[in-house]
């Protein structure tokens, strides 16, 4: 249901109704959205951040990292971007799912698709027919009975609708569990622990490797499939300590 960097209707509505019942207060979908807004500017600070130069990033503690001297200079600067530094980046994982505009590609994207099926096919076509406006027929006069019908098949109607926003509210949360999972499958986790066994580095520079093998997949896995000795040939290289 994602369009572009935001959403259709029909999750909005779902997830207002879903704050309503949770924590018993009013939610409109329009509060759903200006909240999506806030999160929207955050996810940019952020994404600002981690695109600097000097900057380092931990995929563990799913940190920003500068040095004490860089982040002071910072700071001085740009006050706002203070949260977002040297402290974990609390639910980047969702962050980056619900604002980020990246796709799940190669057998992901497979998995992703075949999970949303029942949802393409049903679920938003029936969700367009209901919600959309068309003119009422010309009105003739009708008695009580036949009325007081029209009203109870719209309000069945209402509820069948109701019942499918919530399937789709239920297949979003699914859906952003499995990419959630997905992303912790990667080789990250491996890669950081690998890196950050190396000798003869500081953990600066080490951070400085493993952040840009993580940009770089090929390289990522060709690092994590060597022996130790190939390792350090290859930080050797990385750093410039190579021979010629």
């Amino acid at each position: 249901m994602k369009v572009d960097k935001s959403f259709k209707r029909p999750p909005f509505v779902a997830t207002a109704r879903a704050v309503s019942e949770k924590f018993k207060v009013i939610c409109s979908d329009s509060n759903v959205e200006n909240h999506l807004r806030t999160l929207k500017t955050k996810y940019a600070a952020i994404k600002k951040l981690k695109g600097m130069s000097g900057v380092g990033w931990n995929d563990d503690a799913k940190m920003i990292t500068m040095d004490d001297d860089t982040f002071n200079e910072y700071i001085a600067a740009h006050p706002k971007d203070e949260p977002y530094i040297n402290k974990s980046i609390d639910m980047y994982e969702e962050l980056v799912i619900i604002c980020g505009d990246d796709q799940a590609t190669g057998s992901f994207s497979r998995t992703v698709a075949d999970s949303m099926v029942d949802v393409d096919s049903t679920f938003v076509d029936t969700v367009n027919e209901e919600t959309s406006e068309t003119p009422p027929p010309p009105r003739s006069i009708e008695d009580h009975s036949t009325s007081s019908e029209q009203v109870k098949r719209g309000r069945k109607r209402r509820r069948d609708l109701d019942s499918k926003i919530d399937l789709l509210a239920n297949k979003i949360g699914d859906l952003a569990s499995a990419i959630s999972r997905s992303r912790n499958r990667d080789i990250s986790f491996e890669l950081s622990e690998v890196v950050m066994k190396c000798t003869g580095y500081d953990k600066s520079e080490l951070v400085k490797a493993f952040d840009f093998l993580l940009a770089n997949e090929i390289q990522a896995r060709s690092f994590l499939a060597r022996d130790d000795a190939l390792r350090q040939i290859w930080l050797e290289d990385f750093f410039g300590l190579g021979s010629s």
